[in-house]
């Protein structure tokens, strides 16, 4: 019988890897849904437990600066530039960008997320304490496939930021941020699992503390 070219095993071989991917994102059950869901809460919450351990003087410098590469691991690319297929392309993305924003400002600016997760570090020198923490639950929706199988979706959570200075309240907001979130199917001995990675972080809404 004839051989068979090695460009066709080659290709057979990458299908039967990816099949199995295919299958999962085809017949995506409302459990899977759920798992991503509370997936992407437990990532977008480690983000903001990293944010308030960077602005904690109580810690070490050393341990909040292990907290910036900690929150850094989260986002596509740590923060470096990273490659995206998008509408069948590959494109190159410069690093991951949180959305700034201020009351007092009224306006919102784009910042790269290690220029951001650093200058929070160094905030601590403008005021005396700062408190980044939770101002509500994390919620996930928008969950959609893309045309190579990974899911995309959208996380929304409301960070609270105070700046005190001698002892009082020299800023504060509530703000209402979406970050974008990339889902991929990894196909493993003990099945397949969920890869979360965090994407752009968008401001939504942001109001003076009361």
């Amino acid at each position: 019988c004839n051989a068979i070219p090695t460009a066709t095993v080659i290709a057979l071989l990458i299908f039967s890897l990816l099949f199995p991917l295919q299958m999962m994102a085809d017949r995506l059950s409302e459990e899977d849904k759920k798992e991503m869901q509370d997936r992407v809460r437990y990532k977008v919450e480690e983000f903001q437990n990293y944010l308030s351990s960077i602005v904690n003087t109580n810690l070490s410098n050393a341990q909040r600066k292990a907290s910036i590469s900690s929150a850094l691991d989260l986002f596509i690319g740590s923060g470096e530039e990273y490659v995206i297929n998008e509408d069948g392309y590959e494109r190159l993305h410069k690093g991951v960008r949180m959305q700034v924003s201020s009351v007092t400002r009224g306006s919102k600016y784009w910042e790269p997320m290690k220029s951001y997760l650093n200058r929070q570090y160094a905030n601590v020198r403008r005021y005396s304490k700062v408190v980044i923490d939770y101002a509500d639950a994390v919620r996930v929706d928008n969950i959609t496939q893309t045309p190579d199988g990974r899911y995309e979706a959208a996380a929304y959570f409301c960070q609270r930021y105070i700046g005190y200075s001698d002892g009082r309240i020299k800023y504060g907001d509530i703000t209402t941020k979406k970050v974008k979130v990339y889902i991929d199917p990894l196909n493993t001995p003990k099945g397949i699992i969920w890869d979360i990675k965090l994407g752009d972080v968008y401001v939504t809404e942001t109001e003076a503390l009361n």
